[in-house]
């Protein structure tokens, strides 16, 4: 049986040290927002039970009308409200995850060049090792 995982996408970042009115994860990309790039790579990950953003509290309506048309696919996809800090955005979502929830991931809402392949591999070490993060060679 494959552990159910849910997908953290801490996304609550005001873009001060890009100088930017607007934070990074909702600049557009390519034609999209930053962050639906990024959720739209965890959405397509079979093993991914549930996503859940941290957003800024002043853009949870935004940040759940950008991520709606994500939203057909079998995945839930819950915005929850972040902290001041990383950590603090990280602990709420966390106190969302369901309780058949086995593995977490955690990924940045403004990184949305992750692969589906690198999501997949630390998956696969979590289930077998317990624990893992992902690097990349630059």
């Amino acid at each position: 049986m494959t552990p159910k995982a849910a997908a953290i996408i801490p996304a609550a970042g005001s873009g001060t040290r890009m100088n930017n009115a607007i934070p990074k994860q909702f600049l557009s990309l390519a034609g999209a927002p930053i962050l639906v790039r990024t959720v739209s790579k965890f959405a397509c990950c079979s093993f991914i039970s549930q996503i859940i953003v941290a957003a800024p509290k002043d853009s949870l309506a935004d940040t759940e009308n950008m991520l709606a048309p994500l939203q057909v696919k079998e995945t839930p996809i819950q915005v929850v409200q972040g902290g001041l800090r990383r950590q603090d955005s990280v602990s709420a979502a966390l106190n969302a995850v369901n309780e058949d929830i086995e593995v977490v991931l955690v990924h940045d809402g403004a990184r949305p060049l992750v692969s589906t392949d690198l999501i997949e591999r630390c998956y696969q070490k979590i289930v077998s090792s317990g624990a893992a993060i992902a690097a990349v060679p630059v």
